[in-house]
């Protein structure tokens, strides 16, 4: 049974892109992002908030959400972080935002690769075959 499904050629993988699909969550990010900037105007006008003092919240919120949406190591969490970038970069400065997003994206992924790393090293560690018990 198992040679029989090891000498089984591998099925290919049907390359299809469903496109409504696509559509439908690049439009769904859209509303979102313009929701979000639509609420973040309105907030400032209605509360009367002087947004250039609070800029730094701003960054760091966008650095947040992109950190948090890249340490997921198995499930990929929602879009939400490029809606946060889009609506924070409509009021400060783009550059800025984009920056805080690339930092909080690089440590997030940087920490899921180093985690599958230490787990792989643990686990190779337990097996008796490994390379430092052969050597000792």
């Amino acid at each position: 049974m198992i040679v029989k499904a090891l000498q089984e050629p591998e099925k290919k993988r049907d390359k299809h892109i469903n496109w409504p699909r696509v559509v439908v969550s690049l439009i769904g990010v859209i509303a979102v992002s313009f929701g979000l900037a639509c609420l973040l105007q309105w907030l400032g006008a209605q509360f009367h908030l002087p947004l250039d003092e609070v800029g730094w919240l701003a960054y760091l919120s966008v650095f947040g959400a992109t950190l948090v949406s890249s340490l997921t190591i198995i499930v990929p969490a929602p879009p939400i972080a490029i809606s946060m970038m889009v609506a924070a970069a409509t009021t400060w400065n783009p550059v800025m935002v984009a920056l805080a997003a690339s930092i909080g994206g690089t440590l997030g992924e940087l920490s899921g690769y180093y985690a599958l790393e230490s787990a792989y090293f643990i686990s190779c560690l337990s097996c008796p075959n490994n390379i430092a018990s052969s050597t000792t």
